[in-house]
C-alpha cells in the first residue's frame, strides 16, 4: 500500500475578508492512496487528521464521529481529507454544541481558499455561502432544521452549474453560480464568525 502524504495548512485570513471574520484556518489535507466515498469515521485511519491542535482548535476522531473544536470568535475553519469530484450529491449528519455555524465545504479549489460552504446554526438557520470573493447566495430558517444540539442530515446537490442544499430532503435553497467548477475537493466547516459566540463543538457523522 502507499504511503500517505499529509499536507498540514495553517493560513491566517486574508486582510481584504469581511470585517466580522478575522480568522481562517484551512487543515489539515490529508490524500489517500485509495479513496473512499463514505466515511462513517469509526476507522481512525480513513484519512482525516487525528488528535492534531493548533491555535486552540482540535481536529479528532471521537467515539465513532469526526469532532471540530473552534476557540472563541472570529475564526473560520475547514478540514478535508482530498476527496474530490465535480457532479454529485454530498450529505453528513452533523451536530454541535456552543454557538456558531457548521456543515459542509465544496467545491475547494487547490489553493484552499476559494470554495463554497453550506453552514447550519443551533437555531434553525441556513446560509450558503461563496467564499472569496465572500458573498451570501442564500440563507433562511427552516422548520426542517433541528434546533440545539440535535442532530441535522445535511446534503448539497452539485450539478454543472447548479447549487442545491437541503435538510432531511427539505428543500432549503437553489442558486445558480460557476464561480468555481470542475473536479474539486470537498470537506467539512465549522465557524465562530460572531463577536458574540462562544466557542464551538461540531460534530460529523456518515460522510457520503
Amino acid at each position: 500500500m502507499k504511503r500517505l502524504l499529509v499536507v498540514l495548512l495553517a493560513i491566517p485570513l486574508m486582510a481584504h475578508a469581511l470585517e466580522r471574520y478575522s480568522r481562517v484556518v484551512y487543515l489539515p489535507l490529508v490524500y489517500k492512496s485509495c479513496e473512499t466515498r463514505m466515511d462513517d469515521f469509526s476507522n481512525p485511519l480513513s484519512g482525516w487528521a487525528d488528535d492534531y491542535y493548533v491555535w486552540g482548535i482540535l481536529y479528532e476522531y471521537a467515539g465513532g464521529e469526526y469532532h471540530i473544536r473552534v476557540p472563541g470568535p472570529p475564526w473560520w475553519v475547514s478540514a478535508t481529507n482530498g476527496w474530490t469530484a465535480e457532479s454529485y450529491t454530498l450529505s453528513v449528519d452533523v451536530r454541535a454544541d456552543g454557538s456558531g455555524t457548521f456543515g459542509l465545504a465544496f467545491g475547494v479549489t487547490e489553493n484552499y481558499t476559494d470554495h463554497y460552504s453550506f453552514e447550519i446554526d443551533n437555531a434553525g438557520n441556513y446560509y450558503l455561502w461563496r467564499y472569496f470573493p465572500w458573498r451570501l447566495l442564500a440563507s433562511g430558517y427552516s422548520d426542517a432544521l433541528q434546533q440545539g444540539t440535535e442532530s441535522n442530515r445535511l446534503e448539497v446537490i452539485r450539478q454543472d452549474d447548479l447549487i442545491a442544499v437541503s435538510a432531511y430532503g427539505v428543500a432549503l435553497a437553489g442558486v445558480i453560480d460557476n464561480t468555481f467548477m470542475g473536479s474539486l475537493m470537498v470537506g467539512l466547516v465549522a465557524s465562530t464568525r460572531q463577536l458574540d459566540q462562544g466557542s464551538l463543538d461540531a460534530y460529523f457523522d456518515n460522510l457520503s
